[in-house]
């Protein structure tokens, strides 16, 4: 079962260079899929609010770089369980 996931900020690397990158680690341990969610969720734009300070356009980079990191950690918190049940 998974129990942390790192919530790696690909989208605000890619947006304010790597020296800017941030990485989250949230704890899984008896939350549901709904709190999983808004735990990533919050995650995201927490990292996301520091990784577009400086973007001249900083709602739109704000509000991209959250979707996409979001996006890239279900998809990595898929690819994780389903390794995980291989292993089984």
């Amino acid at each position: 079962m998974l129990r942390t996931v790192t919530l790696a900020v690909l989208a605000a690397a890619a947006l304010s260079g790597a020296a800017n990158a941030h990485e989250v680690r949230i704890s899984l341990a008896s939350k549901s899929s709904e709190e999983v969610k808004v735990a990533v969720a919050a995650a995201a734009r927490s990292v996301c609010l520091s990784a577009t300070a400086t973007e001249t356009f900083r709602v739109e980079a704000l509000n991209r770089c959250v979707k996409d990191t979001i996006d890239a950690t279900m998809a990595q918190m898929s690819g994780a369980k389903a390794e995980q049940l291989a292993q089984r």
